[in-house]
């Protein structure tokens, strides 16, 4: 049974790692929107690219989060009662500038 406890404790401090990164992300990441037109071509294509990797690598790790979750309790889909974890999205507005959106997604337990 030791191995099991190793194991969960494992998982236990990883999600916390895994966690911390999720919330600095949300935190800080910057939600104004940027004007298309005001910006240089190779600004607004390097803050398109910096953005666009910080909202899919905090997607990764929102679902990476939940597999680990149901890991640790494998149980907690049985009452129907399933996760709406936060994403982040990118949206155009009438403007044609760019912003970062939240929203939330029906998570389900993969089978594995």
């Amino acid at each position: 049974m030791k191995h099991i406890s190793i194991t969960q404790n494992l998982i236990r401090e990883t999600l916390s790692k895994i966690n911390q990164a999720v919330t600095h992300i949300y935190t800080n990441i910057d939600r104004q929107e940027w004007d298309s037109e005001n910006c240089l071509p190779e600004e607004r294509q390097m803050h398109t690219e910096e953005q666009r990797e910080l909202v899919d690598t905090f997607n990764e790790l929102v679902v990476i989060e939940q597999r680990l979750i149901d890991t640790l309790y494998p149980d907690r889909h049985k009452d129907g009662n399933l996760p709406n974890p936060k994403f982040l999205y990118f949206e155009l507005d009438e403007y044609d500038n760019w912003k970062i959106i939240e929203g939330t997604q029906s998570y389900e337990r993969k089978c594995v």
